[in-house]
């Protein structure tokens, strides 16, 4: 049986742990930034599994009916209103709060 002596130990491993953790993070939110751009090709170029919400497939039958006017008419400012909402938060995180966090030294994409 061999007896293990912890007396030496100090706390210079755990930058070391942290820097890992902070990797491992790194990974995770490029992994999941990787799925989200899969299913947006997905949704893009064809699929026989729809992943649009009930009330888009709702108001995309009816613009191919009726056209703008009868969307407009049928879903009012509450459909601008999500259009607007949509692309904001898309937006936000496509646009600002990626490169904020590659600024940051959060995302470090050239550490590969």
């Amino acid at each position: 049986m061999k007896i293990v002596n912890f007396s030496n130990l100090n706390f210079v491993y755990l930058p070391n742990i942290l820097i890992e953790n902070i990797k491992l993070m790194q990974v995770i939110l490029i992994s999941f930034i990787i799925i989200l751009f899969i299913i947006s090709l997905y949704q893009d170029f064809g699929r026989k599994i729809s992943l649009k919400p009930k009330f888009i497939k709702e108001y995309t039958k009816i613009y191919r009916d009726e056209g703008f006017k009868g969307v407009i008419k049928k879903g009012g400012w509450r459909l601008l209103i999500y259009f607007f909402m949509f692309y904001l938060i898309r937006d936000s995180i496509l646009y600002i709060l990626i490169p904020y966090l590659i600024s940051k030294g959060f995302i470090d994409i050239f550490a590969w």
